[in-house]
């Protein structure tokens, strides 16, 4: 059954066969999207994760001049229908069309704090990290709520319980459902800048509010190691990456007694020439990616870079154990491979920003291709 759409979405119809449906939008003129063989996989804490497996083909139409291309998504087999979104809990997916519908500024904005050098969204919550570095500024974040009527606006600013100038709170951000990460590289509690990552929970401290639940460290902190350089969040699963340490820190929720994160494994990787470990990282489930940009790549030169894949469970239960390295097919000096990463489910892209030169470029991986 077709869904009410959203603010500026069209009506959908459905069209085609049951396992295969494509949905038509009869909006200000006739559009088509069609995805070949959309599937709906079930994942854990109740997450709906859909999986493109062919070519997205997109039919537009010109009228007036203008080019009106709508999104429609495939209610596959009619096991999905509703309102738009993938909350928590949620089993739904609509079509709507996409269009720039906020500019996001700090309540506080200044020059200098650099706001926006940092972001991450889950659901309808976004965060934005500002870590005014060289204004004598601690650092912030903060949290932009969705409401019914699409509108966002700004929830909470986030600040550390702790903060003193110049810890670029807001370096990094990550945010899986009710749960937020801000990396403050430069936090000097463990030594000048050995760096620190923050966890916080909404509801904490009253309905609505985001309140501080957790100051994370390195278990083995030393200066500059700038722990929090880098964060990512999945369920109960958080990593921190601390570039100048070459390595990161997986913590999980409630290791070590309720409600509290604790470390579970530091990564390191195997390879020797692996410069800058840590200085981007991911997270999906049991996977874990971890860029290190300034890798020297036998045959290729110094700093080509490299990004490594980790398991959870590989090497025994709870484990997490490296499980491949991935190089550019490609790569050459100074292309700065893993300078960004990001991984979900069996796909891994890696960001070469230096690349060719200044050009940039972007890997593609897929698990199990040329092998298992």
């Amino acid at each position: 059954m077709p869904g009410q759409a959203g603010p500026r979405a069209a009506t959908l119809e459905p069209f085609g066969r049951e396992r295969e449906r494509v949905w038509l939008l009869d909006g200000p003129a006739p559009a088509v999207v069609r995805y070949s063989r959309l599937v709906a996989k079930h994942r854990r804490r109740r997450r709906w994760r859909i999986l493109l497996q062919r070519t997205l083909q997109t039919l537009a139409t010109f009228r007036g001049g203008a080019v009106l291309v709508a999104l429609a998504v495939i209610i596959a087999a009619g096991l999905l229908s509703g309102p738009a979104g993938f909350g928590r809990g949620e089993q739904s997916a609509e079509a709507a069309l996409l269009s720039e519908v906020r500019k996001l500024l700090a309540s506080d904005a200044e020059a200098g704090h650099e706001f926006g050098f940092s972001v991450a969204v889950s659901g309808d919550t976004a965060i934005v990290g500002a870590r005014q570095p060289f204004v004598g500024a601690p650092g912030a974040a903060y949290v932009y709520q969705r409401d019914e009527d699409g509108n966002w606006g700004e929830a909470k600013q986030l600040l550390a319980s702790d903060a003193e100038a110049d810890d670029q709170f807001g370096f990094s951000v990550a945010l899986s459902g009710d749960t937020a990460i801000v990396g403050a590289g430069y936090e000097d509690a463990g030594g000048s800048n050995a760096g620190a990552a923050y966890v916080y929970q909404r509801d904490q401290g009253g309905a609505g509010n985001w309140g501080e639940v957790k100051k994370l460290t390195a278990s083995d902190a030393t200066r500059v190691t700038i722990f929090g350089r880098s964060v990512a969040i999945d369920g109960d699963t958080v990593i921190v990456g601390a570039s100048q340490a070459n390595a990161a820190y997986v913590f999980g929720r409630d290791e070590g007694g309720g409600d509290n994160w604790g470390e579970v494994k530091k990564l390191t990787t195997s390879d020797s020439q692996a410069g800058w470990f840590g200085g981007s990282v991911a997270l999906d489930g049991d996977i874990a990616v971890v860029g290190a940009r300034f890798a020297a790549n036998v045959g290729v030169g110094m700093l080509a870079g490299a990004a490594y894949l980790f398991g959870r469970d590989q090497g025994g239960a709870g484990n997490w154990g490296e499980v491949k390295w991935l190089r550019a097919s490609d790569g050459h000096y100074n292309a700065q491979f893993g300078y960004s990463v990001a991984v979900s489910g069996s796909t891994a892209v890696v960001g070469a920003w230096y690349k060719a030169p200044k050009a940039g470029a972007a890997n593609v991986f897929q698990a199990d291709e040329g092998g298992a």
